[in-house]
C-alpha cells in the first residue's frame, strides 16, 4: 500500500495556531534510554537540541513506530509540524508517515494526513483534514535510509480549542 506524498504545505485556517504543550502527555512505542537519553518526552520539551529516538541498543525495534500525544483538552486539529533531529545526524528521520486524530485515544479511524517527508533537517509543516479530538498520533512507516529507527526533535500540533473536557462537542445541525 503506497501513500502519495503530501501536497505542498499551506497555512492552517485563520484562528488556528500551535496548541500549547502545558497539559500534553506523550506515549511512544519505543525509546532509547540505555545508551542515550532519547526518551519520548524529548519530542515535546521545547528544546530542539534533544530528541526522541527509538531503541537501538541492544537491538533495534522494527518499524512502524509511533508517538501519541494527549493534548489535555479537545481541539479541532488541522495540522502538525515535525522537526527532525538537529544534531547533524540523519538516523531516524521519518520517510513515509501517517497522522491521526482521535477523541478517545483508542479509536483512530483513517489518517487525516499521509505522505513522505524530504530527507532534510528542515521543519516540515503538514496541513491535514480538520478533525476534532484530544489525541494525536504520528506514525512512522519508514526511515529515510531504510533503517528501523524513528527520531523526532520536536513535534507541534496545530488547531483551535474546542473544550477543556475529554468529550467532543456535538456539531451544529
Amino acid at each position: 500500500n503506497t501513500l502519495a506524498p503530501t501536497a505542498t504545505a499551506t497555512p492552517p485556517p485563520s484562528g488556528s495556531g500551535v496548541i500549547p504543550r502545558t497539559a500534553w502527555q506523550v506515549t511512544v512505542d519505543s525509546q532509547e534510554t540505555v545508551r542515550t537519553n532519547n526518551a519520548g518526552i524529548n519530542a515535546i520539551d521545547g528544546n530542539t537540541g534533544t530528541l526522541w529516538h527509538t531503541q537501538w541498543y541492544p537491538t533495534s525495534i522494527p518499524l512502524p513506530h509511533q508517538i501519541q500525544v494527549d493534548l489535555g483538552a479537545t481541539y479541532t486539529v488541522d495540522g502538525f509540524r515535525y522537526l527532525p533531529r538537529q544534531d547533524g545526524q540523519v538516523n531516524g528521520r521519518i520517510g513515509q508517515y501517517e497522522f491521526y486524530v482521535s477523541a478517545d485515544g483508542a479509536n483512530w479511524g483513517s489518517p487525516v494526513a499521509t505522505g513522505v517527508f524530504a530527507n532534510t533537517a528542515a521543519e516540515k509543516a503538514v496541513p491535514c483534514t480538520p478533525k476534532v479530538g484530544r489525541y494525536v498520533r504520528l506514525r512512522a512507516l519508514s526511515e529515510v535510509n531504510g533503517n528501523a529507527w524513528t527520531s523526532v526533535a520536536e513535534l507541534n500540533v496545530l488547531g483551535t480549542f474546542v473544550s477543556a473536557g475529554g468529550g467532543v462537542l456535538p456539531r451544529a445541525a
